[in-house]
């Protein structure tokens, strides 16, 4: 076995990539997450966020930012989930949104989730945080 496959967490590939049976899970977690943020469990959405994002956002400023995004007047609709490699050595997906606005918009947007210690966490993309930084 090669050393890299030593290192990945249990039911990873090489490279971190996530088995395909992990993609299963990996559509729940997200499903889970974004049923939280249109719920507006913003406790929730901030335990499974990236450590990495939650040192960027306190949680107030994590509920500001949502609130202020009209995150909870939005619908989410999961269109792919797809393993990707990441540097980090953990399993990773990459999710395919459509998010239907409260003003009737519609954008479609391609998130991330990495298996972090048993935990699928929501990995900001760069999109991501441009529109949250904009209400903290």
């Amino acid at each position: 076995m090669s050393p890299t496959t030593q290192s990945a967490p249990p039911g990873s590939g090489q490279n971190g990539t996530a088995s395909p049976g992990l993609e299963a899970e990996a559509e729940q977690a997200a499903r889970n997450y974004y049923d939280a943020a249109e719920n507006g469990d913003w406790k929730y959405t901030y335990r499974h966020l990236y450590y990495l994002d939650k040192g960027r956002y306190t949680f107030d400023e994590w509920v500001t930012a949502n609130e202020g995004a009209g995150t909870a007047s939005s619908t989410f609709q999961i269109d792919s989930v797809h393993a990707v490699d990441t540097d980090l050595g953990a399993p990773a997906v990459e999710v395919g949104l459509t998010i239907y606005t409260a003003n009737g918009g519609t954008v479609t947007r391609i998130t991330r989730f990495y298996l972090i210690d048993g935990l699928w966490e929501h990995v900001l993309t760069d999109e991501e945080r441009a529109l949250f930084d904009k209400y903290v």
